[in-house]
């Protein structure tokens, strides 16, 4: 029997030791290896409290990072997100436009628009199930919540819309501020939104030239255009584009360089070619739903709409969206709403919060004509989608604007992040200027949700 007493006691030993090693592991918390997707939806996305993102960088890279911002260069880091830790990811400023403004306040200014790639260098590794991570610095909102509340927005008329969360984010140690965490639309969004195995993605983006182009090149020179080679010609389109608007313009992919040319996935020659001819479908009026998902399209353009964003498809600029293509439909996906709830770059007569407020929701276009924005235009044009629209409307108001689900959001975010807000010395607004925003946002909620019910119902509003 001493044998077998032997042996008990080795499997004994043996079981504690195996469970002493996954406890030391369990409190390591790494997510370096490939969980199930969409569990990242219950970790970092979870809105009830602020999180945590630590990035740590090489010194030299930090140095690099802080002197040439503009680079965007893909630095290799470590994360530490909630306690999670993960190991050599992919690390880089975002923007365009606010990334050039702020590179210039010196380079001890760090509060850039990040995003983190976690399987860029790890193919296997991922957060939770999550590819990428975008961390918006709240540039240009006064409010620190338009994107978060827009998205909210298309999350409740049923939207395949971006997870969202606010965190605090620190840089080799240091605290750099509040920011808003948002889920890339990326190979993980489309698992998580039930999307077919080959789905397509496309982040249109036209070719910005003429008058914004030589506006934006001005700021940083000291005499402004007049140091300028570059002049804005009024003859010439503002901008060139390339496919963004969805107008048909041939068979030729070279044409709808805004599109292909910004593919979030690899696309198949099948795919480019039916994708110009669901464009082309908008120009004929023919089989419009053999190619595109009007039940996503009137959903998408009914919170879209409702939230009035001119930096858009609706707007000049034809940007700020994303294609998708899933079991051979296309529809749009949204993407990047800091400025909405507002109109821009349009005359001052325009500016006013009444008219932002009572924009119409069935002439929503913001500076472009019908026949340049054919999406829309294929909507506006057909009873029975624009009744769909209408119903989407309306069941958006009943179920969370109206209902004051809305506000009731909005408030109890702010009062969640106010604390950090109030002290984050490199916030771009003051704590007063914010407190203001989120007022205005709510009243814009109050009064835009009154004035499209009215629509809706057909009152004529003075």
């Amino acid at each position: 029997m001493k044998w077998f007493r032997e042996e008990i006691e080795y499997f004994i030993v043996a079981f504690l030791f195996i469970g002493v090693f996954f406890l030391i592991r369990g409190t390591l918390k790494s997510v370096g290896v490939q969980p199930p997707a969409d569990t990242y939806a219950n970790h970092l996305f979870v809105q009830t409290s602020v999180h945590r993102v630590d990035i740590f960088l090489q010194n030299e890279d930090y140095e690099h990072l802080l002197d040439s911002p503009e680079q965007k260069t893909k630095f290799h880091a470590n994360v530490s997100i909630d306690g999670d830790y993960l190991s050599n990811v992919a690390f880089s400023t975002r923007g365009n436009a606010s990334l050039g403004e702020l590179a210039t306040r010196g380079e001890d200014f760090n509060r850039f628009s990040y995003k983190i790639d976690f399987n860029k260098f790890e193919n296997s590794q991922s957060y939770y199930g999550l590819d990428e991570l975008v961390l918006n610095n709240l540039y240009a909102d006064p409010s620190g919540m338009r994107d978060f509340l827009a998205f909210e927005i298309m999350r409740a008329a049923g939207v395949e819309t971006p997870l969202t969360s606010y965190t605090m984010v620190y840089l080799n140690g240091r605290k750099i501020g509040l920011y808003l965490a948002v889920e890339e639309i990326e190979q993980s969004f489309l698992r998580r939104n039930n999307a077919s195995p080959d789905a397509s993605l496309f982040k249109p983006e036209p070719l910005v030239e003429n008058r914004y182009k030589v506006l934006k090149l001005a700021e940083a020179l000291p005499g402004g255009e007049e140091d300028l080679h570059l002049k804005y010609d009024s003859s010439k389109p503002d901008f060139d584009f390339e496919g963004a608007d969805l107008i048909y313009m041939s068979d030729d992919l070279a044409d709808y360089a805004a599109i292909f040319d910004n593919e979030v996935t690899k696309v198949s020659p099948a795919d480019r070619t039916r994708i110009i001819e669901a464009i082309k479908s908008l120009s004929t009026g023919e089989n419009v739903e053999e190619y595109w998902d009007v039940d996503a399209l009137v959903k998408y353009f009914a919170a879209h709409n409702f939230v009035v964003n001119s930096d858009s498809y609706t707007g000049y600029t034809a940007h700020n969206y994303l294609l998708r293509m899933s079991h051979g439909k296309m529809t749009m996906l949204p993407w990047d709403y800091n400025l909405a709830f507002q109109n821009l770059w349009l005359t001052e007569d325009l500016m006013t919060p009444e008219k932002q407020r009572s924009w119409d929701i069935n002439n929503p276009l913001l500076g472009p004509d019908l026949d340049s924005r054919p999406l829309w235009r294929i909507i506006a044009e057909n009873e029975e989608y624009m009744e769909k629209y209408h119903a989407a409307l309306q069941n958006l108001l009943d179920t969370f604007l109206i209902s004051g689900d809305c506000s009731e959001k909005l408030d109890d975010t702010y009062m969640m992040i106010r604390p950090y807000l109030e002290a984050d010395w490199r916030k771009f607004y003051p704590i007063e200027e914010m407190d203001e925003g989120v007022e205005y946002l709510e009243e814009f909620i109050y009064y835009r949700s009154d004035w499209v019910q009215k629509q809706l119902w057909g009152i004529e509003v003075l």
